[in-house]
């Protein structure tokens, strides 16, 4: 299976999109040659030749007397050199050792399987969010079958114990079910950050409890806990086991333009830094998937101008009685009362101070800190892996399309 997953993901190494490919930017540091080493990773390698790490299919030169083109090797030379004006990187197998001894790789070398090609990013800082936790709907989280006691109705159970749970249907006994608790709910943004949590809801963090097994079907159905993390409670929900997923992870930009924005940080952090996860307020239903690039912006500050400010005209209105039969006396007082108040405005004028200053509020513009790889999709929300950051990553960060400008 890694295999697979690491000649899947590396296989973009080689694939140039249809729409015409931006032009290459590489680093004013860029090195001409570069030996790869063990846990180095793709994005890390082209991020020391690109300043966009995502254009490296746009330099990559497949070596056609290599088996597997596309792979890449500890001990491999990248070798830069310049093809009709544009740069290319070419690689030369290096050596491995093997029992001992040192062979020049060649494509029966690189078949062993004791020699991994490296990785795209690093596996292990997503392979828990592959499979788990999920993301609900509303409907969903609500419609799904939930435990409704355990066997000794204690208001816990765990590993070993029988749980009862209403609402699976026609479930035959032998089925594996996944026990899930709903976490955090995740909103849409809002622009206003003062009121957090008053968007459209996107979905509900579903959070890993434990597996069972279905050892009896009915309404209630009876089963087995067969592990877990945590306690399980009446009224957790159950889901279908689902077989862990690889995508094929290649780095690219999304088919839409995204506008986004970091609606949570995964495990209760405050800020997030590289290879940790962040959730995005965009889904397949806004055409993500999986490898698609993300640029991410630090959130403007709004701040007051002390220079610049807002002049709004006083409001002041001349005095009327209700009562169209006022009296003399009634007349009077409401004459001295507006000429007052235009002796006033009068004076104001001459002084310079008939308008009210106010101060003006400026929102700063977002500025661009690093990069992030979405990694799981689910409708409405993504999973994404901060890769480059200049600052740590916070709650309401921007997540657009990159851009080579």
């Amino acid at each position: 299976m890694l295999n697979k997953l690491l000649l899947a993901a590396l296989g973009f190494l080689g694939m140039i999109g249809a729409a015409p490919a931006a032009e290459p930017q590489l680093r004013p540091d860029h090195p001409t040659e570069y030996v790869v080493q063990r846990g180095d990773t793709l994005w890390d390698i082209a991020g020391r030749f690109l300043t966009h790490p995502w254009q490296w299919p746009e330099i990559w030169r497949a070596n056609p007397a290599v088996k597997n083109p596309h792979l890449i090797y500890p001990g491999d030379r990248l070798v830069l050199s310049y093809v009709d004006g544009r740069p290319t990187v070419t690689v030369i197998p290096g050596e491995v050792h093997l029992g001992g001894r040192r062979f020049k790789r060649s494509p029966s070398v690189r078949e062993q399987p004791n020699v991994e090609p490296i990785r795209v990013i690093p596996l292990e800082a997503i392979s828990p969010f592959l499979e788990r936790p999920r993301v609900l709907s509303a409907q969903e989280a609500r419609d799904a079958p939930y435990v409704v006691s355990s066997q000794d109705q204690t208001l816990i159970a765990g590993p070993g114990n029988r749980i009862y749970a209403r609402g699976l249907g026609e479930v035959q006994p032998g089925q594996r079910l996944v026990i899930v608790r709903t976490g955090v709910t995740y909103h849409a943004y809002e622009p206003d950050l003062r009121l957090p949590d008053v968007g459209e809801v996107l979905g509900h963090e579903a959070l890993y409890v434990g597996d069972a097994l279905v050892t009896r079907g009915g309404d209630p159905a009876t089963l087995l806990v067969t592990g877990g993390v945590r306690e399980i409670l009446v009224g957790d929900r159950l889901l279908p086991e689902e077989k862990q997923q690889f995508p094929e992870f290649i780095p690219h930009p999304p088919s839409n333009e995204i506008a986004g924005r970091v609606i949570a940080l995964v495990d209760g952090v405050s800020q997030a830094g590289q290879y940790q996860i962040v959730v995005v307020d965009h889904g397949s239903e806004t055409g993500l998937e999986p490898g698609n690039v993300l640029t991410i912006y630090e959130a403007g500050a709004r701040v007051l101008d002390p220079i610049a400010t807002t002049r709004g005209q006083q409001q002041i209105e001349r005095i009327e009685f209700q009562r169209a039969d006022q009296s003399g006396a009634e007349q009077v007082v409401e004459n001295f009362v507006n000429d007052i108040i235009a002796n006033k405005r009068a004076l104001d004028r001459a002084l310079g101070q008939d308008r009210i200053q106010r101060e003006v509020e400026v929102r700063l513009p977002d500025e661009p800190t690093g990069t992030a790889m979405v990694f799981r999709v689910f409708p409405r929300v993504s999973y994404a892996i901060v890769l480059d950051i200049e600052r740590p990553v916070r709650l309401h960060d921007a997540l657009r399309s990159p851009s080579v400008d």
